[in-house]
């Protein structure tokens, strides 16, 4: 569909549950980070040889085919967005082409042991993303936050003036004022 696509940046097919082959392959400057993507399936070489640095592989995902990561040389990291529990059916050369030592697989610290064991995630640097953050400075007064049951919880011992918080694509998700909690599901 987006294969050999120069100018394709961004993709924002919600309604795609499965990802057929090839459909943004060799579109260098696809960004999936920034893209809208949760599928159950994503085929053969599907986003092979893009230059996307960061991978975000939702909680819907079920299975990925042969290649449809491969020969993505500016891959640096891959987060698993609720997949903690359960890792999807992975063909063992999804990512060929790549050096898995050389990117970063961040998981839950509770899933640790269950993605080093599985084939072809063991191969990856594999990190612990620590879901809870401590005494963020925010001017004179502190924040806090924390993950928990896929819900975001922020406090501060005093209000603050204003909060935002932007997706990973730069769109703004929530905005909240004079207040010292508030939480996002």
């Amino acid at each position: 569909l987006f294969a050999c696509c120069d100018s394709l940046r961004s993709v924002r097919a919600s309604y795609l549950s499965d990802i057929p082959p090839l459909i943004a392959a060799f579109s260098p400057r696809l960004d999936l980070k920034s893209s809208s993507l949760s599928p159950r399936s994503i085929a053969d070489y599907a986003f092979a040889a893009n230059d996307a640095s960061v991978i975000i592989l939702s909680s819907s995902v079920d299975s990925i085919s042969q290649g449809a990561f491969a020969a993505m040389s500016s891959l640096r990291e891959i987060y698993v967005n609720n997949l903690e529990s359960r890792i999807p059916r992975t063909h063992p050369l999804a990512f060929e082409g790549n050096d898995p030592g050389s990117i970063l697989l961040w998981v839950s610290k509770d899933s640790t042991n269950l993605w080093s064991g599985a084939v072809p995630w063991k191969y990856f640097d594999i990190k612990v993303f620590d879901a809870s953050v401590q005494a963020i400075p925010s001017g004179s007064a502190s924040l806090t936050a924390r993950i928990q049951a896929g819900t975001l919880s922020l406090s501060s011992p005093y209000p603050w003036i204003s909060l935002s918080i932007f997706g990973i694509d730069g769109s703004l998700m929530a905005s909240c004022h004079a207040a010292s909690y508030f939480s996002l599901p």
